[in-house]
């Protein structure tokens, strides 16, 4: 006895196999998607930040009194690339790097405490170090209504005493 109807089952659970692994397929693709979106942002900061710790040195070596010591502590700044002169400049109006991300710089008061030791507060003790100034550098963007931020912080100083 031949029985009918039977291949109409394989054809429903093979073609059920291949469904659910599809699914699965666009599932995990999705996945790796959002994944490479993220890192390709945690990328581009970690480099707009190291650039903007570069541009603040290249700031610093051209003249430590009227780009560095002139600024105000703790006041935000952006950098502003001026192409007729090849030289960074610092700003307090308000720039995007490539329309999406915001990055400023803050320069405070560095002090030194009795073993000569940066501290960033006037502890008890500790003098004002006028010849190094610390350093925060911050990149903020904006994704699916919130915003992320990430900074890097370091001491820059006078380092060619001009």
């Amino acid at each position: 006895m031949k029985k009918q109807g039977f291949s109409l089952i394989e054809v429903i659970v093979g073609a059920s196999i291949m469904l659910l692994a599809t699914t699965g397929i666009l599932a995990s693709y999705n996945l790796y998607l959002k994944a490479s979106l993220t890192n390709t942002q945690s990328i581009q900061t970690a480099l707009l930040l190291e650039e903007g710790v570069e541009a603040v040195k290249q700031l610093r070596d051209a003249s430590w009194t009227n780009n560095i010591a002139a600024l105000t502590n703790d006041t935000p700044y952006y950098l502003a690339w001026d192409s007729a002169s090849s030289t960074w400049q610092a700003t307090t109006t308000p720039m995007l790097v490539d329309s999406y991300f915001a990055r400023t710089f803050t320069l405070s008061s560095a002090y030194r405490d009795s073993s000569e030791n940066l501290t960033s507060s006037s502890t008890s003790g500790a003098t004002l170090d006028t010849g190094v100034r610390e350093l925060a550098v911050t990149v903020s963007w904006s994704d699916r209504g919130a915003t992320t931020t990430r900074s890097l912080y370091t001491y820059i100083t006078n380092l060619f005493g001009n």
